[in-house]
């Protein structure tokens, strides 16, 4: 929940605290001020309140007392010689890069068809709110019926969908309800993506420590996300303001860049990678299966005792 409630700060405190272009400095030193001061608040909490570890473990696998678990290094080989997860990996690496070029660009998205940036703003935070309900509840879902894969797929299909949606309805001015909409139901399911991911990592992995493996995928997610925001800011995906545009746009910069064709790009990949995960994707569900019968399975579903490595 941290992730989603910070972006959507982020994206609300800069067009309320930077409101007018006149004394630009002092505005920006609030803002600044502002934002220091919610991050110095945050870190102070890990000095006095979060625990490395649960009192109880949340689950009979998660009990290391009960269950060896590899070390650091023999978790990172194992991960990268799992095609299982280096295919989940690569699904979470386009999916977050993706987040990040439109939470990033989402202003210079909107503002050269009309919109301000305060409904920007909005939408960023919209996207984030919406993305909390979804993820809560497609984990509650998929924690009662074990279904990570089929949930999975469903939820990477309408993300995409809503994200072309909101792409279309973006380049025409006057369409704010649509883009609003359409944002609203891209953060639902691409935050729903977020949990079933990880557990589904874990389950593909097992017995990997669950922290060696969200930290591969996030650092995957993270080094795509900055690698695609660069890369879209290219010369590749340039190209001059329409008469509607020059007309109807509302960007303050001296020089706006339409970013359109950086954002149908990012979309087009997501849909490539969608496509060969949706068709290609299975894995035993091992953390499970040893929970049950105290053995973990093979990527051919077949048993082997947790002391060999798969």
């Amino acid at each position: 929940m941290a992730n989603p409630i910070g972006i959507a700060t982020g994206l609300l405190l800069p067009p309320s605290v930077v409101t007018t272009k006149t004394n630009l400095t002092k505005q920006v030193a609030h803002l600044l001020l502002v934002t220091v001061s919610i991050a110095g608040f945050c870190v102070l909490l890990n000095f006095g309140i979060w625990r490395n570890k649960p009192s109880m473990p949340p689950s009979a696998s998660a009990d290391d007392t009960k269950n060896k678990k590899l070390p650091f290094k023999e978790g990172l080989k194992q991960l990268f010689k799992n095609r299982t997860f280096l295919l989940l990996a690569a699904m979470w690496s386009v999916s977050v890069g993706t987040f990040n070029v439109f939470v990033t660009f989402m202003q210079q998205q909107l503002c050269p068809y009309g919109y301000s940036d305060k409904f920007a703003g909005l939408c960023g935070a919209l996207m984030n709110v919406t993305g909390l309900v979804g993820a809560t509840i497609i984990s509650i879902y998929v924690d009662r019926t074990k279904k990570f894969v089929h949930t999975l797929k469903i939820c990477y299909a309408f993300a995409l969908l809503s994200i072309l949606g909101y792409m279309e309805a973006a380049v025409h001015p006057n369409m704010g309800v649509v883009v609003m909409v359409m944002i609203s139901l891209f953060g639902m399911f691409a935050y729903g993506l977020l949990p079933v991911m990880v557990e589904l990592a874990v389950e593909c992995s097992y017995p990997v420590n669950v922290g060696v493996t969200s930290s591969v995928l996030w650092m995957c997610g993270q080094l795509l996300g900055a690698i695609l925001v660069v890369f879209t800011q290219s010369s590749v995906f340039e190209r001059p303001f329409s008469p509607l545009q020059q007309r109807v746009s509302t960007c303050s910069s001296k020089n706006p860049k339409d970013m359109v064709n950086g954002g149908l790009f990012t979309a087009g990949l997501g849909t490539a990678v969608a496509c060969i995960f949706i068709l290609l994707f299975k894995t035993p569900y091992r953390r499970l299966h040893h929970e049950k019968h105290g053995t973990t399975q093979t990527e051919n579903g077949q048993d082997a005792d947790l002391e060999v490595h798969y």
